[in-house]
């Protein structure tokens, strides 16, 4: 008895049949039919970029990019990172079957003002794609404080009495807008509540 290992190697993405030839100086040539499929995963992304607008500084705002294998066998995706902070992804590795797909949501949650960008990379095993990378943008907007009214004035009063006058301060813009204190350079004017507050 002898065992031998017959080994398919496949070149393309293709359904193979062949036949193996055993030749002998007895028995002559025997064949045995042979077959196999090449099969090949493919990574494929909903998008090639994500731009995630005016986002306000200290909140968030989350996008969904959709990797499929629309290929056959099985894809092993390593990771999915950016290489900014402030972008994140909820999924950082995953194995999809053929024809499968996994939505992960990409966040954005910008900590200055002003344009930012970053590349969200997929390490995967896609021989033809082993490195899928999507660029990612978005535009960080600080608070904008606004006040009613604009002046206050208390007119004649009696020294010693009190008068009180309301100021209403108001954030405008779609960041977090932190108030640190609200103080006059004369005593004789303070400001109730607590003046340390965020809008």
């Amino acid at each position: 008895t002898m065992n031998f290992d017959i080994t398919f190697i496949p070149t393309e993405i293709a359904g193979y049949m062949d036949t193996l030839t055993i030749s002998g100086s007895v028995f002559g040539d025997l064949e045995l039919p042979v077959s196999g499929q090449g099969i090949q995963v493919v990574i494929t992304a909903s998008t090639d970029t994500l731009d995630f607008g005016d986002v306000g500084i200290g909140y968030d705002f989350t996008q969904i990019l959709t990797i499929s294998n629309t290929g056959m066998g099985t894809l092993d995706i390593s990771e999915i990172a950016s290489d900014n902070t402030v972008f994140t992804v909820d999924i950082t590795d995953i194995v999809l079957d053929a024809g499968s797909y996994i939505d992960v949501s990409v966040t954005f949650m910008p900590d200055t003002s002003g344009n930012t960008n970053a590349t969200l990379s997929i390490a995967n095993d896609d021989p033809d794609t082993p490195l899928v990378s999507i660029p990612l943008s978005g535009f960080g907007v600080p608070g904008s404080i606004s006040l009613t009214p604009y002046t206050l004035n208390f007119g004649d009063i009696v020294v010693g009495e009190t008068s009180t006058l309301a100021l209403t301060v108001e954030n405008t813009s779609l960041g977090i807008l932190e108030v640190s204190d609200i103080y006059s350079d004369h005593m004789d004017f303070t400001a109730e509540p607590p003046t340390s507050f965020t809008l």
